[in-house]
């Protein structure tokens, strides 16, 4: 069990702090549960009383009980000994119990999980509760967020939301008007809640919560939910004191343009791994193969009227991305794609392993590098050498996050390359860029006592990696992660290949980046800039890890982080800057 779900780190570029990654709507929820796979999801209601329950016997240390609420298999790592030692660390140190703040049934690849907000005397714990098919739980992680850090936030009525909702799919209708304001209790009578209660059975059973944003208005909040046979959005106004003052609804049937007279439909959202085109340029559904058993589906974005363009492949940072790397509401490769299309520049993207073959190889990220990345770039490569569509003599390799990190390792090693970019990468150890992400997150979410006992833990974990050798055992955690995959991550560090990279190279690094931070990283590339023409480096202003607006002042890491919530595309200047520096090559 891992004790903590950590916050979008340096080597997990999907996912916020303590909540599985979310998609945007219906659409994209529905691609993480296969066809007919409805009557495999547990019943929510069931599931979430089994999350309370699980957390009851998580906080007053009933340990054998909580263990038999878990499958067989979990049992095995989940040990009343790691239970205790979370227990004396987070739960114990937390106070009384005070109340359940609210919670949020997700699906992922067919699996429920129950993400509960807990209040407790001295701050507050987040619990992610998972479910396996046949009604025992597979996984339960914790989080602990400081008092402070949620006291000081904007009021943005997020947890009466969802309060909301549970009480209108329960027919809770006195404590659902005990949070509207009165102007609201006068117009929204029991029997008009009923009706459309009533209306919308037809969605059928309530299968996850799908996302949920901010409206157009001040304090307005669109709660989107899945249903069995359709989708459900509630849209909520809230008073400054966090007071329901409207609400509205509509829903869509699976098999029917159904909808209600108080709004019309959205338009449906385009199949983001379709290929698309536009007057510029046009894509077509390619394969990068380098294990013939697993082929990586992917786009190949050509621009019109352009004969033999230089192309670009994008490599992803670590996590089981997407071909467009997609983090939350954003999608940075398909900007990448698009925009340098736009210029003349063909772009290839493709889905990692982890991502298409999760069913099959798991998520688990903490093997070699080898078979994870480095084989598929090199397919990558060899196949747009021999591409007819484009100019096999000017191939750049693009990285962003770990991609970039590995980008020196990955030019020396293919000398037929013409150049290559790094975004939000970095020269030094992999170990360097985490352990600094994961002191600052712990810093921002722990209390203090806590914070200081894993911050001694952490740093003897860091040098130990300092001084990691083939002795080191394969299973021993270091900084999160197994010893097996930081020796094989020792061949590729950046500062051990940027002398030999012969060909030109562009640095991009983020201005407000809160994984890679440019204060740590960029100087490197500075000093590898001043001592080889062939690097350039650029800091990009205002802009965070996916090179997209910063619109949240402040210090904080997570008001940073919650950014890849809010729909953004990546800042012109970098698409300019890559374009000019590939055409140029």
């Amino acid at each position: 069990m891992k004790k903590y779900l950590l916050a979008c780190l340096f080597l997990l570029t999907m996912g916020c702090a303590g909540t599985p990654a979310q998609p945007e709507n219906a659409s994209e929820t529905a691609m993480n549960i296969t066809e007919n796979a409805y009557q495999s999801i547990p019943d929510v209601d069931k599931a979430m009383e089994r999350s309370d329950l699980a957390i009851h016997r998580f906080r007053t240390q009933n340990w054998d009980k909580l263990r038999e609420l878990f499958t067989s298999e979990s049992k095995k790592y989940i040990t009343g000994d790691m239970l205790l030692d979370v227990w004396k660390k987070d739960i114990s140190p937390s106070g009384a119990f005070e109340k359940i703040v609210y919670r949020l049934p997700i699906v992922q690849k067919n699996t429920l999980a129950i993400q509960t907000l807990v209040k407790f005397e001295n701050n507050y714990i987040q619990f992610t509760v998972s479910n396996a098919s046949n009604g025992e739980l597979d996984g339960i992680y914790e989080m602990p967020i400081k008092t402070d850090a949620i006291n000081t936030c904007p009021k943005d009525c997020t947890a009466e939301a969802l309060q909301i909702f549970d009480m209108f799919r329960a027919r809770k209708w006195d404590d659902f008007h005990g949070m509207c304001d009165e102007r609201l209790k006068n117009k929204l009578e029991i029997s008009k809640l009923d009706d459309i209660r009533n209306e919308t059975e037809k969605l059928g059973r309530f299968i996850s919560a799908v996302n949920i944003t901010p409206g157009e208005k001040p304090r307005t909040l669109v709660y989107q939910s899945l249903f069995e046979n359709g989708m459900l959005a509630l849209t909520y106004e809230f008073t400054e004191d966090g007071k329901l003052i409207s609400f509205y609804y509509k829903y869509k049937l699976n098999q029917a343009d159904q909808k209600t007279e108080a709004a019309s439909e959205p338009e449906a959202k385009p199949d983001l791994y379709a290929p698309a085109s536009s007057e510029l340029w046009t894509e077509t559904a390619i394969s990068v193969t380098a294990d013939a058993d697993m082929p990586l589906k992917g786009l190949l974005t050509v621009p019109k009227n352009t004969e033999k363009p230089p192309v670009v492949i994008l490599v992803h940072g670590s996590g089981c991305n997407d071909m467009n790397e997609t983090l939350l509401s954003n999608h940075p490769f398909i900007d990448l794609a698009h925009g340098l299309a736009d210029k003349g520049i063909a772009v290839l993207r493709y889905h990692k392993r982890c991502f298409e073959y999760a069913d099959k190889i798991g998520t688990d990220l903490s093997g070699a590098i080898e078979p994870h990345v480095l084989d598929d770039v090199d397919a990558a490569i060899d196949m747009m050498q021999k591409d007819s569509r484009v100019d096999g003599s000017h191939i750049f390799v693009l990285g962003h996050s770990m991609g970039g990190y590995l980008l020196p390792y990955i030019a020396s090693r293919h000398p037929e390359l013409k150049g290559g970019i790094a975004m939000a990468g970095s020269l030094r150890g992999l170990e360097d860029g985490l352990y600094v992400q994961l002191i600052e997150t712990f810093k921002e979410v722990m209390p203090e006592n806590a914070f200081k006992e894993e911050e001694l833990k952490l740093k003897a974990e860091y040098q130990e990696l300092k001084n990691l050798s083939a002795d080191t055992p394969d299973d021993k955690q270091l900084l999160h992660f197994p010893a097996k995959f930081w020796k094989s991550l020792q061949p590729t560090r950046g500062e051990l290949h940027i002398d030999k990279v012969t060909q030109p190279m562009l640095v991009l690094q983020a201005e407000k980046d809160v994984q890679v931070y440019p204060q740590h990283e960029y100087p490197a590339w500075q000093e590898a800039a001043q001592k080889h023409a062939n690097i350039e480096c650029h800091l990009i202003p205002n802009v965070n890890h996916l090179f997209m607006p910063v619109k949240t002042e402040g210090p904080e890491r997570s008001k940073f982080v919650g950014e890849y919530a809010v729909p953004a595309h990546i800042v012109p200047e970098v698409i300019d800057t890559i374009a000019e520096f590939v055409k140029r090559k």
